[in-house]
């Protein structure tokens, strides 16, 4: 890309940018709908705060014209991430910056990122490319979590005593991503004003505790304690296959309940009391299941923000 230098009217360089979101990837429609859209709302409003203008000095690196956004997923969507760098590494590129939409910095983001950046660096010659970290314990992300919450019907004042929360994690194998989780929910508990015996965290896949296993004693601890809700709050980004078949688990789970109860109903008579507190559990508490993360405006300042903060250094 040439530019015009006013100092003395000769055309001269001007090194671009790429923007790379970089995406989980699923088959859900509605869910790669909502990816697009937001790199589209974050793309905007960074050249938004970066004004109208388009400075055309060789030496200012932060104006409009040099910036391009591309998005890329890791897994089942095109382009691939290997694929996204290859293409966008265009002679006039001379830094990529990937920006991946994940929560918390786990797998995805400590090996097969940095595993496909190197499986392309071999043809993306001497340009540079910087990886933005995930996005870890951020307020902004809390604060939509919250929102999700009440639009599913969480009230944080007056009758907060029946209600119970179980907020759900994607789930992953790295400790430290994990212990991120523990400290976010946390946040979330304080804010939903839930007292600590009707707050809970499960994971729909990976190792920590499952969300079954989760869902089991928190309905149990709810009824003791007078609740008539339970809510369950996604803590997932965007639309996919795991919150699409999320209800139906929860179905599942609680037919699964009522039956087992009713076994042991039959075969001990001793034990005739407690299982059926639980079939009763799972039969009276109403669970109401919370939409994701999605996208909000919160979030798409907050990741625009953090594009920005490394483009003006």
């Amino acid at each position: 890309m040439t530019k015009l230098d006013r100092d003395n009217g000769k055309s001269v360089a001007v090194s671009t940018t790429l923007i790379l979101f970089v995406g989980h990837g699923t088959r859900a429609a509605a869910g790669v709908s909502e990816f697009l859209q937001f790199c589209r709302l974050v793309e905007q409003q960074i050249l938004e705060q970066l004004g109208s203008e388009v400075c055309t000095h060789p030496k200012d690196r932060l104006n409009r014209a040099s910036l391009r956004f591309e998005c890329a997923f890791l897994e089942v969507c095109e382009p691939d991430l290997v694929t996204a760098l290859i293409r966008g590494c265009t002679p006039d590129v001379s830094l990529v910056l990937v920006v991946p939409l994940f929560l918390f910095q786990a797998g995805h983001m400590k090996h097969d990122i940095p595993g496909l950046i190197q499986a392309a660096e071999s043809q993306t010659g001497s340009v540079k490319i910087e990886v933005l970290p995930a996005i870890g314990v951020d307020p902004a992300f809390i604060e939509v979590a919250m929102t999700r919450l009440t639009e599913a019907g969480y009230v944080t004042k007056g009758e907060v005593e029946s209600q119970a929360v179980l907020l759900l994690g994607r789930g992953n194998q790295d400790s430290s991503a994990q212990s991120d989780f523990d400290v976010l929910a946390s946040r979330v508990r304080s804010q939903a004003n839930v007292h600590e015996s009707l707050f809970a965290t499960g994971y729909l896949a990976g190792s920590g505790r499952d969300w079954r296993d989760a869902l089991s004693s928190l309905v149990q601890t709810g009824v003791q304690a007078g609740a008539r809700f339970v809510y369950i709050q996604p803590y997932l980004w965007f639309h996919g296959w795991l919150t699409e078949q999320l209800p139906k688990w929860v179905e599942d789970w609680r037919r699964e309940a009522i039956c087992d109860a009713s076994l042991r109903d039959a075969n001990q008579s001793a034990g005739a009391s407690e299982s059926g507190a639980n079939e009763g559990a799972a039969k009276q508490l109403e669970i109401r299941i919370g939409e994701p993360l999605g996208v909000h405006q919160t979030l798409v300042s907050s990741v625009a923000e953090r594009v920005l903060t490394v483009l003006v250094r």
